[in-house]
This record gives structure tokens, sequence and C-alpha cells, in this order.
């Protein structure tokens, strides 16, 4: 991919949030989740699903930052980017016509991670080269 600072900055956003979020999940998830005003409890089966998933996150988030830094892994982080990302906003999406309205911190949440997303789908289309071949 071509190199460029809206690329890195973008990438750099995506990753801290990823591995952020990610992180705090992974390790505080009864917390984290408490403060959406969800009762994990202590169910064994949940805690597992929520910080397996959570640790996609944090993976995801150190993928896209080391794409910043090491230039052949840059499209990949751009794509690994744009998967969770959109694929967090749509499900959310769909949980909000499906379900209901959930906590205003995961509204913002969804909105935050379709404007990522999309940037980071735009910028993947914008600065690839010839990547695939």
């Amino acid at each position: 991919m071509k190199n460029s600072k809206v690329l890195k900055s973008i990438l750099f956003l995506s990753g801290i949030l990823l591995l952020g979020i990610g992180g705090v999940i992974t390790f505080i998830p009864i917390e984290f989740n408490a403060s959406n005003g969800v009762d994990l409890g202590a169910n064994i089966s949940v805690l597992s699903d929520i910080r397996a998933a959570s640790m996609v996150l944090l993976i995801g988030g150190l993928l896209i930052l080391l794409g910043i830094f090491i230039p052949k892994l840059t499209f990949t982080s751009s794509i690994i980017a744009v998967l969770l990302l959109l694929g967090y906003g749509f499900g959310r999406a769909l949980s909000m016509g499906l379900d209901g309205m959930p906590a205003d911190a995961l509204f913002k949440a969804t909105i935050v991670e379709f404007v990522l997303g999309f940037a980071n789908l735009f910028l993947l289309f914008k600065y690839k080269e010839d990547e695939i071949k």
C-alpha cells in the first residue's frame, strides 16, 4: 500500500480503540459490562465467550497497529480494521433493529465503529496498490 499519514492515523485510532477495548473486556469483563447496565453474573460459560471475543479485538488491534510500522502488513491491517469495525457496527445495527436500543454508550460505540470502519474501507481502496495479484 502507498505510505500515507492519513492512513496511518486512521489505523492508529482503530488499533488503539480495538486494543484498548479488547484488553479491558478481556481482563475486567464484569466491570466493563456493568458500566453499560449488563450484569454478567458469575456464569463461567458467558465469561468464556466474552473473553474469547474480546481477545479477538485485542489481537486484531495489535495487528492493525503493526501495519503502521511494518509496510508489508499495512494492507492486511486495513482489511482487519474494516472487518472488525464494520462487523461490530453492522452487528450492533442489526441488534438495534431486532432487539431495540441499547445503552447510550453502546449506541455511541456503533457510530464510532461505522465511522472508523468506513474510513478504513475508503482508505483501503484509495491507497491500495496491486496487493492482490
